[in-house]
């Protein structure tokens, strides 16, 4: 286990044996004057074939000599702690899903599968291409996702046991491709299932829009849920999930986010990758908007600033 300061100056380094059992393990630096006032934990495992776990990790700042009257033993610094305090962070509007028509391209999405359990159904993961995002293909003559083999899940929204949920989407075959079939799963942090379906003779000549009405009755500990949709060769557009049993697309009234010219669900950390900062309205209207966008890292510090 490594502390390692922005430059890679001074460190702290501390190694371990893990044993079957869950243990406490951690490594301490203490700040001198003159030390960055950035710095990251690194954690390296030996190059044998064994696994580690890992668990409840935390950081913790003891104040030092000089810190004035700090009654706790130490302070925890969570930089989300104003956005949790003010509720779920999501689209302003019904619809629970960021970027439901994918006008932001693939921001508010993961691009996964479920890994096989067994080697003979490791041959559809090593088939699968990525997810495309396809301008100008979607229902409304604007932009959609072209599923290949992998699976598109969007980022989590707020759950509440005993609520009902409706889970609705655009799905169409490409042309030529005949009959799709397009899987549904909507499930939660422990990858507990609430609903698993699927969709089925998907038309290639026109979109066609269905729904999953779906009460979420599965102890839910963490207030979380996501959907995935999972198909071959399969375009999906307006995906929506509102509480209650809404299934007709209700366009936010604005979308605002940044979209990166790589993938940004994967962003090795020397890259250097450019931003484009869109806004997206739902309806057409005159006149003019004020914004303003402020973009934060990791750890809550401002990097970028824009207003239009």
């Amino acid at each position: 286990m490594h502390i390692v300061r922005a430059g890679w100056g001074s460190r702290a380094e501390k190694g371990h044996t893990p044993t079957s059992e869950w243990h406490k393990y951690s490594v301490k630096w203490t700040i001198n004057a003159g030390d960055s006032s950035w710095f990251f934990l690194r954690i390296d495992k030996d190059k044998s074939d064994s696994t580690v776990e890992f668990a409840d990790m935390s950081l913790k700042w003891y104040p030092g000599a000089g810190a004035g009257d700090i009654d706790l033993e130490f302070e925890t610094f969570d930089p989300f702690e104003k956005a949790k305090s003010e509720g779920w962070q999501g689209v302003p509007d019904k619809n629970l899903i960021y970027n439901p028509d994918f006008e932001l391209g693939g921001t508010g999405y993961f691009y996964d599968f479920s890994w096989p359990k067994i080697l003979a159904h490791y041959q559809k993961v090593i088939t699968a291409k990525p997810t495309l995002i396809l301008e100008g293909k979607g229902v409304d003559g604007g932009t959609c996702a072209e599923l290949n083999g992998s699976g598109l899940r969007a980022f989590c929204f707020p759950v509440v046991e005993g609520e009902t949920y409706t889970v609705s989407a655009d799905l169409k075959a490409p042309s030529g491709n005949g009959k799709g079939t397009c899987s549904f799963m909507a499930f939660d942090m422990a990858w507990q299932a609430a609903l698993y379906t699927s969709a089925g003779n998907i038309p290639a000549d026109q979109w066609k829009r269905y729904s999953w009405t779906k009460t979420w009755t599965k102890k839910n500990q963490e207030g979380k849920g996501y959907v995935l949709f999972s198909g071959d060769k399969i375009l999906i557009d307006r995906i929506q999930v509102v509480v209650g049993t809404e299934k007709e697309y209700q366009a936010p009234p604005i979308m605002v986010g940044l979209v990166f010219d790589q993938q940004q669900y994967f962003i090795r950390g020397r890259d250097a990758v450019k931003a484009q900062l869109n806004i997206v309205p739902g309806e057409k209207r005159s006149g003019t908007a004020d914004v303003s966008a402020v973009v934060k890292d990791a750890w809550g510090k401002e990097v970028w600033k824009k207003s239009l």
